[in-house]
């Protein structure tokens, strides 16, 4: 990627705004204002506007450790939002009909380009699953919703009783910052926090020995990795726990 074309993409990921609260920034106050700046007076083309419908709601935080709730709707032709992988993240795939599939964003190019779609990739990701994704810092995620050909769909109970939820897909990210998981266990966190710290330190410890036992798998640490159903099993207990956690503070 050209210099150029590298400042493009920085551009028009979300997570350049001053105001942003999803962890990931790290971007000094003059740096930041220059990219608002520039995303304010960039031309992206007569008919290209970055238009995005995604959202992402914090449903609890305690220190380095947060749950998000990422909605994504299905098929409409949006910009995905973005985010840098400066914390580790596991995913937790809440709502995902099986005549929906989920993209990876590409790596390249303005979000929305013909170059950044040319290289979307379609996750194998299902509903109910959970899966990992380490830290790899000044990389961007997000993804995107894409109708399938695939009219079956499966009845499941779900974290959520919102009806207008149930007719989207719906991620839970829960995410650890490098900060938290070195830091002396704090035993006045809530069960989720300590849960959370332990799932994300076995699987950590998981990574690096995969990557001891075949240096060739250059892949590893890049890509999600799919958990076990125990493990994601284990992954929705700890969220259920901080939804659950968070509704009794605020009443």
């Amino acid at each position: 990627m050209s210099s150029s074309q590298h400042r493009d993409f920085v551009s028009s990921m979300t997570f350049a705004k001053p105001s942003c609260d999803c962890d990931e920034c790290d971007l000094p106050p003059d740096i930041a204002a220059a990219v608002k700046k520039r995303k304010a007076t960039h031309n992206y083309g007569a008919n290209k506007r970055i238009n995005i419908r995604q959202s992402r709601i914090l449903v609890a935080r305690h220190g380095g450790y947060s749950v998000w709730k990422l909605v994504l709707p299905a098929d409409c032709g949006d910009d995905p939002i973005v985010e840098l992988r400066n914390s580790w993240r596991i995913l937790f795939v809440e709502r995902l009909a099986e005549t929906l599939q989920i993209q990876s964003i590409g790596c390249g190019g303005i979000i929305g380009s013909a170059l950044e779609e040319s290289q979307r990739k379609v996750l194998d990701w299902k509903e109910g699953n959970a899966y990992f994704l380490p830290i790899n810092k000044g990389v961007a995620c997000g993804w995107i919703c894409k109708q399938t050909n695939d009219k079956s769909d499966t009845e499941q109970k779900y974290l959520s009783t919102d009806e207008n939820d149930q007719q989207q897909t719906t991620i839970y990210v829960m995410k650890a910052t490098p900060q938290a998981l070195d830091d002396d266990t704090d035993n006045k966190a809530p069960s989720w926090a300590l849960k959370a710290k332990d799932s994300f330190t076995s699987l950590i410890q998981t990574e690096v020995a995969a990557k001891e036992d075949d240096e060739s798998k250059s892949s590893v640490g890049l890509k999600e990795i799919g958990l076990t159903a125990k493990d994601s099993n284990e992954i929705r207990s700890i969220l259920m726990d901080a939804i659950e956690i968070t509704a009794h503070a605020g009443e």
